[in-house]
């Protein structure tokens, strides 16, 4: 796979400096800004929405006018027995209806007499109106109302799309973040353990304290080499899985430099207005957009198959005249009354059991999405509440876990000073920077959780997490 220098990120975006100076903060607004225009499922959302425009366009097509052209001729041992000539324009309309204007010219020596138009050929313009069957829905009508349906259901699943798959690029990062801030953090405690231990065993020497002190110095050290080559190694990973993430306006993949890191794990996501996004679930949420639009869908085809059981009558009227006469001077009552063809068609099947069926067949169709739709808003209601149940769980563990740290640093602090005075044991030290380190550690973790628990509060709305500027 083709790899392009993550230089590039740099002149997109502004990478703001960390405390050393070999190192680039990428900002979380900026990777989503990355993500949202250029990664192929970004992409590739937004074609799902050009293609139900296009679906849309192919049902309007059956609306086009229609131009039609029709010459036969027939010569037999060498008498022309007929020229039929026939061409002319049809144009749909929305209410059913279809409109005719042409020109009909037939000659020869055996034309049928019902097919006779002057020398000069024949002029005609005429509509023809579904009377029953096709009057109020037909076919064409139904298909463009579906098409647009389709298309908002479409744009429910484009939506659904686009937001799961930023809200998992938000936690990938969130993941990132953590696992660098305890990477930095066993650093620290891993540079303080082996100033202890060479100040252990130095005293060792000097018969300050026993050896097994310089023992117990060992192993801690020892522990946490252990942890950091784990946990660097997960962080590896991670930062290989953020690449997936990373695009090119060319759609060439970028790759990471070994000095770009994530801000540090603080306040991402905003706070979301729960009023606000309790009511956005009525009317944005994707699945309820979804199911409405499944409900149109049903309730057009409802509506189609209904007019199918009416009769199959069609009228048709055709206003005829010469091109050597004007229809300025022509078109009058009198001159209409004379020349005119009409026409009345009926079809219809002598039991409509197919038609009422699928009459039927539409209505429960029609039940059953009402009925999901129902369900579906109930259930996501119940899943925000439960978001923001978990948002405010969350908030309380992380403001009691950050308590916790700082409590456990200060025991930390104060039997340092202990052990300096020879009032503690390298042991005690140890145990106290152990307990410190894993507070730390639950305390960035529960703000990681937060601020996943703000993201599924979004997410469970159906709208874009909002980000802090």
């Amino acid at each position: 796979m083709i790899k392009v220098a993550f230089q590039v990120l740099v002149i997109l975006f502004f990478l703001s400096s960390q405390a050393q100076d070999s190192l680039k903060v990428m900002p979380v607004k900026d990777f989503v800004q990355l993500v949202r225009e250029h990664h192929p499922m970004m992409q590739q959302a937004d074609l799902m929405q050009e293609y139900a425009r296009r679906e849309v366009g192919v049902a309007r097509g059956n609306f086009d006018p229609k131009y039609d052209f029709d010459f036969t001729r027939k010569v037999f041992k060498g008498t022309t027995y007929y020229d039929y000539l026939d061409h002319g324009l049809k144009i749909p309309t929305w209410i059913g209806a279809d409109i005719k204007a042409g020109f009909e010219k037939n000659s020869g020596v055996f034309v049928n007499p019902t097919n006779f138009t002057p020398p000069s050929g024949l002029l005609y313009f005429g509509v023809d109106i579904p009377i029953g069957k096709g009057l109020w829905m037909d076919e064409r009508r139904a298909l463009v109302r579906q098409a647009q349906a389709a298309a908002q259901l479409t744009e429910g699943e484009r939506r659904k799309l686009q937001i799961k798959f930023m809200s998992s690029a938000i936690k990938d990062y969130l993941d990132w973040a953590l696992l660098f801030q305890r990477v930095q953090l066993l650093d620290e405690s891993i540079r303080l353990a082996e100033i202890r231990k060479q100040g252990i065993c130095e005293r060792v020497i000097q018969g300050d304290l026993p050896s097994i002190d310089s023992v117990e110095a060992i192993t801690l050290l020892n522990d946490r080499l252990n942890e950091w080559t784990l946990l660097k190694n997960a962080l590896d990973m991670q930062r290989n899985k953020m690449e997936l993430y990373l695009w090119s306006p060319d759609g060439l993949p970028l790759e990471l430099e070994s000095r770009v890191v994530p801000q540090a794990v603080s306040s991402v996501v905003q706070e979301p207005n729960t009023v606000v996004l309790r009511d956005s679930i009525k009317e944005q949420h994707p699945e309820i957009i979804k199911l409405r639009a499944k409900v149109s869908h049903y309730k057009i085809e409802q509506a189609w198959r209904r007019n199918e059981v009416l009769p199959g009558v069609i009228f048709s009227a055709r206003y005829l005249n010469t091109p050597d006469h004007s229809f300025r001077n022509d078109f009058n009552y009198a001159y209409t009354q004379n020349n005119y063809k009409i026409m009345v068609g009926l079809a219809q099947p002598l039991f409509i059991r197919k038609e009422i069926n699928k009459m039927k067949l539409s209505a429960v169709k029609y039940a059953m999405a009402q009925n999901d739709l129902t369900m579906a808003a109930r259930e996501l209601n119940t899943e925000f509440e439960n978001a923001l149940l978990g948002m405010k769980t969350w908030e309380t563990y992380q403001s009691r876990q950050t308590q916790n740290a700082a409590l456990l640093r200060q025991l930390l602090d104060g039997e340092q000073s202990r052990f300096q005075n020879g009032e503690s044991t390298v042991f005690l030290i140890n145990s106290r920077e152990t307990k410190w380190l894993e507070g730390a550690s639950k305390q960035l973790e529960s703000k990681v959780k937060y601020e996943k628990a703000l993201l599924e509060v979004y997410t469970s709305a159906g709208v874009f997490p909002a980000l802090v500027p």
